[in-house]
């Protein structure tokens, strides 16, 4: 009986710090890299329990350890300091003492050089494994860095970060360094801020790498002139010698899809970043795919014309999308975007789950200087883009006897003027519009209306009362057919026609 009790006494004293040591080893989120230079990266990590953490590093020529802050926690963040650039490099995690699995990474280099990164957002998914195979074949293409647009789990809890975003791209994240914008689902995130953010820091920032700079923002911030944010984003684009400027946050400027454009954003941030050159816009928050045409301003767009893509395909369900006049390639699917970069070129390609490349396009520069065809002016856009007001429409008064007056605004927070033309195409007898036709010139920086009589006599109308009346909107040599007035339809034609 005495042997047996000191044996179980002595296999309970090895099961105790077996326990204590497997609950440090209880990983949340991680590891995962952010914040990479030439010679740094800071490598990160989240444990259920708390814990204590070193990162062994080693490069062709060295070996280096780093020690996480002295107390334990269950949050890590490890500066690795003095690497070599532009190599690559080797890094385990150490909790406890005990050696967790060895990953690759490779610092950034000291001067321009060809490189790749990877682009995507909305990965917010509890099920069906997506997120994990838009992470995964993202590794096979070997990014330098990848930039996330937002939307990383459906709730922004602890427990959605760990098996919506870290399991399933656990790879991805602990080879390539994240670049992270704040979605919607992160606003007040502190989860993202532990994270993502150093603290008493501005969730909005720059980054550096090699001749490009990513500027990320917050659009759950206010970005409005005279903003603090708006602010900055001025000051650091007018102060960037980088060759490429790419702008990443979650809500989009242009969009065709369920959410649609932020017109209070576009007339906020488009001036700024045509002015200061900016080459790439990368967007989340509608489920889709959509790259526009080239957009730049004045008579010759294609001088300073940018790219703005919708990529909100990594995980979550899927939206709809119905192609503007601005939209160049669109696509409802899950997907992911690999961009090559060049000291002349930017290659943008978006690959669908299967590895399938389904768009491609290419901004060429010739010194400082983007090149490209068919370009849009954003001043023409914005007048095309005012068409969603004829579809919302409405005559309170119907009738032969009644005249409605209708007003139309346009606005151009751009530097140039802003010329135009409506003329309108009516279905039958039953409508008069006054004028037929008119010029519109909306003033550089301002506001401009456009004001008709209309008149609609539905039991005049003939068989034809249900069709709408189209406007043609026209700006350069562009011609885009709206049709309006479609809710006065519903009320008054349709139960007319069915009588």
């Amino acid at each position: 009986m005495h042997i047996l009790r000191c044996t179980r006494v002595a296999f309970l004293a090895l099961l105790a710090p077996l326990s204590a040591t497997s609950r440090a080893h209880t990983l949340v989120g991680g590891p995962f890299l952010t914040d990479l230079t030439p010679t740094e990266v800071t490598v990160s990590w989240e444990t259920k329990y708390l814990s204590s953490g070193r990162v062994d590093v080693r490069f062709p020529g060295g070996t280096r350890t780093f020690r996480s802050d002295g107390e334990r926690r269950t949050m890590h963040h490890v500066r690795l300091t003095e690497l070599p650039p532009d190599t690559e490099c080797r890094y385990t995690v150490h909790l406890d003492g005990e050696a967790l699995r060895e990953y690759p990474f490779r610092t950034a280099p000291l001067l321009s050089r060809t490189f790749r990164f990877a682009a995507y957002g909305d990965s917010q998914e509890r099920h069906g494994g997506r997120h994990g195979k838009v992470a995964d074949a993202i590794l096979t293409h070997r990014p330098n860095f990848v930039l996330h647009s937002g939307d990383y789990t459906m709730r922004a809890t602890r427990s959605d970060w760990a098996s919506e975003f870290f399991r399933p791209a656990s790879n991805l994240l602990a080879s390539v360094p994240i670049v992270a914008a704040p979605g919607n689902r992160e606003a007040g995130s502190l989860a993202f801020r532990d994270y993502f953010v150093a603290p008493s820091s501005p969730t909005w920032r720059s980054w550096r790498y090699a001749s490009l700079e990513a500027f990320v923002l917050d659009t759950n911030e206010d970005l409005l002139l005279d903003s603090p944010q708006h602010t900055w984003l001025g000051q650091a684009l007018a102060a960037s010698k980088a060759h490429w400027k790419v702008v990443v946050f979650h809500h989009p400027l242009y969009s065709s899809s369920r959410h649609g454009s932020d017109e209070t954003l576009r007339c906020a941030l488009m001036p700024l970043f045509l002015e200061h050159g900016v080459d790439l816009v990368m967007v989340g928050h509608d489920q889709c795919y959509e790259r526009t045409l080239p957009i730049g301003t004045g008579e010759q767009p294609e001088r300073n014309a940018l790219f703005h893509v919708v990529s909100g395909g990594g995980g979550g369900s899927i939206y709809n999308v119905y192609p503007k006049i601005w939209t160049a390639k669109s696509r409802s699917s899950h997907h992911y975007c690999i961009v090559d970069v060049t000291d002349s070129k930017l290659t943008i390609t978006a690959y669908n789950l299967d590895g399938d490349a389904f768009d491609t396009a290419t901004l060429t520069k010739s010194g400082n200087k983007p090149r490209c065809t068919d370009a849009m002016a954003a001043e023409a856009v914005n007048f095309f883009d005012s068409a969603q007001q004829f579809n919302r429409l409405y005559l309170p008064a119907v009738g032969a006897d009644h005249a409605n007056c209708v007003r139309l605004r346009f606005e151009n927070p751009y530097a140039r003027d802003l010329k135009g033309s409506i003329a309108w195409k009516l279905p039958n007898k039953g409508w008069s519009i006054q004028p037929s036709a008119c010029d519109v010139t909306v003033p550089a920086g301002g506001k401009a209306q456009a004001v008709f009589t209309v008149t609609f006599d539905p039991t005049v109308a003939g068989p034809d009362a249900h069709q709408s009346p189209e406007v043609l909107l026209t700006a350069g040599t562009r011609t885009v057919a709206v049709p309006a007035f479609t809710r006065t339809l519903r009320q008054f034609a349709s139960p007319l026609l069915t009588r």
